[in-house]
């Protein structure tokens, strides 16, 4: 029998409690205004594109984070990227940079 999709809270649960549908689309809608955000870098001070990327990708990744806990690693390394991701743009860095950042963003594991 296929899982059935319940709505609670915005959220997508199946019903063997698997997050994988809410965190895909968490995760989608937060690296879509990462895109949009590094289009618009080079217009912005370091302090505006804090807070954009606050509102609009944090915000959302925090957003019942408490469902989270017990999930397994690879269900939240999803939203690890999606804030390593954020990370980059808020600092300005690449990818591949060793250069340790600037801004200190807790790993998903340790979020309250």
């Amino acid at each position: 029998m296929a899982p059935y999709l319940l709505r609670f809270i915005t959220q997508y649960f199946t019903t063997l409690l698997h997050l994988n549908s809410h965190v895909t689309r968490v995760s989608a809608t937060c690296f879509y205004w990462l895109r949009q955000f590094r289009r618009v870098r080079r217009s912005l001070d370091d302090d505006a594109m804090k807070t954009l990327v606050h509102a609009f990708v944090t915000s959302r990744v925090d957003y019942c984070n408490a469902v989270l806990a017990g999930s397994p690693k690879s269900t939240t390394d999803t939203l690890q990227r999606v804030l390593n991701a954020a990370a980059r743009l808020v600092t300005n860095t690449h990818k591949y940079t060793t250069v340790a950042c600037r801004v200190y963003f807790m790993t998903l594991a340790r979020r309250p």
